[in-house]
């Protein structure tokens, strides 16, 4: 027996010796990492420069990001009841689905992957690699520019449009679709810095006829104002719409109190970039942490009372929620009010690491997971501020509709008048809560016939203005709601959005 392990462990270190000797060379041991499928972290560890190219792929890399958590947002909208189409006043013969979302991810996302393997072999390609992400970006530019009537025109259209709206913001009456990208682009601040470093990147290359060199080199030097300017726009224009808001409405709250939470950000925006280009003092610092403290907390606290509705007195027995819930589980309601309170202060943990590891890399490799975070906080909070949305928004359609009622009711006679209103308050009254029974049951028949046969083909969705058989009774019972089929609900769960 000893002599048979004694051959064993001789055969065993041959063959180690021979594996040794087989990667000595640095061409062999990237094929090795390769087909361990470990390359892409060997060619990020063995530059010295990678604080470029990051910056260079890692706006791209948010915006597909941004776009595939869209397109989970709107399967949880559309399990849900939520409208999202006559929200977004979408295109209901041709609307935006789950499916285009993420399979406009899928085809980004294979750009991107072709984009930084171009880059890690562009000298065996003959190419210069800092070309590759400036193609990549060309590429979703003419992609999201393309006049054919091709990949959801009127969508494409419809963002194009919306953003030119939120730059002339003061000009337009606001609507939820201005606001709700507005917030969005709150969260996508550092994809725009990045884009903005992309921009002075290759500006300066053909300005000054070579390549900048690292971060805060060359590139950076003209002018370091610029980052303050880009940082501050998403909260720039909120206020903008804000103040339009206000103005419109004349109503004060919850538009002007509003307000004051983005001037808090770009309070903070200002004194980070003093802070950051010129050495504050002690005093300075100071007001920058009150500061962003206070801008947390406000976030935080607006987030929960006036985006979702949440914490209200007559929740029965959905405790510290509301009355009304769209989403069956109440855990995912206190999931997420615990997962945007840690996001809103994830800038402790950020300072933290930056003080305790002391890592040539540790700045930029900090902001791209903590940016990857807020993205990830911004799309827990478009769940529920839809679903706020669509509840508002049915609440005063249904206002409406009640004064129609009593308005038509005021042209009977007189001895009539006051029963009949009483009646048709307690019809409406009935025919509420029918309804909310009603979206339950159709919420769980939707769920069982996914279960069965999976995820309904594109190609077979309803009209938003079509009734599910549920509802065919009701609406026949209701002179009012065959006039207003809609008013109860569609294929796509409840409506009552504006349509």
């Amino acid at each position: 027996m000893p002599v048979h392990i004694s051959a064993v462990q001789q055969l065993t270190e041959e063959t180690t010796s021979d594996f040794d000797i087989k990667v000595q060379n640095e061409e062999e041991k990237e094929a090795v990492a390769m087909f361990v499928g470990l390359q892409p972290i060997h060619f990020i560890a063995c530059r010295s420069d990678i604080d470029i190219p990051l910056r260079l792929y890692r706006g791209p890399a948010f915006i597909i990001i941004f776009i595939f958590l869209i397109g989970i947002n709107i399967r949880g909208w559309r399990t849900a009841g939520c409208d999202y189409i006559s929200i977004f006043k979408l295109d209901a013969e041709d609307p935006i689905t789950e499916y285009h979302m993420l399979g406009l991810a899928a085809i980004f996302g294979t750009m991107f992957a072709t984009s930084v393997w171009g880059f890690m072999y562009a000298d065996a390609l003959g190419v210069e690699p800092n070309l590759m992400p400036l193609l990549l970006l060309i590429s979703i530019a003419v992609f999201m520019l393309n006049p054919s009537n091709t990949f959801h025109r009127g969508a494409r259209a419809l963002v194009l449009r919306t953003m030119g709206r939120i730059v002339l913001s003061p000009f337009f009456k606001v609507e939820f679709a201005d606001f709700w990208m507005a917030d969005q682009l709150m969260s996508m601040v550092q994809m725009l810095l990045d884009l903005k470093y992309c921009f002075l990147f290759y500006l300066t290359r053909a300005v000054d006829g070579e390549w900048p060199g690292r971060v805060g080199e060359g590139c950076l030097d003209h002018g370091w104002w610029a980052y303050g300017v880009v940082a501050a726009l998403p909260a720039y224009f909120r206020i903008q719409q804000c103040i339009r808001k206000s103005i419109d409405t004349g109503d004060c709250f919850p538009h002007l109190a509003n307000t004051g939470k983005y001037l808090t950000s770009l309070s903070v925006v200002v004194l980070t970039t003093i802070k950051t280009n010129s050495g504050a003092d002690s005093p300075t610092i100071t007001v920058w942490v009150a500061l962003i403290v206070a801008s947390s907390l406000y976030g935080f606290v607006w987030d929960i009372k006036m985006d979702w509705r949440l914490m209200q007195e007559n929740a029965g027995h959905n405790k510290f929620l509301r009355h009304t819930l769209l989403y069956e589980k109440r855990v995912v309601y206190y999931l997420a009010v615990l997962v945007d309170l840690v996001l809103r202060f994830s800038w402790l943990i950020s300072l933290g690491l930056h003080q305790v590891l002391n890592s040539e890399y540790t700045p930029e490799m900090c902001i791209t997971i903590f940016s990857a975070l807020e993205i990830f906080r911004r799309f827990v909070w478009n769940f529920f501020r839809l679903e706020n949305e669509q509840l508002e928004n049915f609440k005063k359609l249904n206002t409406d509709l009640l004064a129609v009622d009593i308005d038509n009711n005021e042209q009977t006679d007189d001895s009539d008048q006051e029963d009949s209103c009483d009646s048709e308050l307690q019809r409406h009254s009935d025919l509420l809560q029918r309804h909310e029974l009603l979206l339950k049951e159709q919420r769980k028949r939707a769920m069982e016939k996914q279960r069965r046969v999976g995820f309904p083909k594109v190609a077979g969705f309803g009209k938003p203005w079509q009734l599910s058989s549920s509802y065919d009774e009701i609406s026949q019972s209701s002179p009012l709601l065959q006039e207003r089929p809609c008013i109860l609900g569609s294929s796509y769960g409840a409506c009552g959005s504006g349509l």
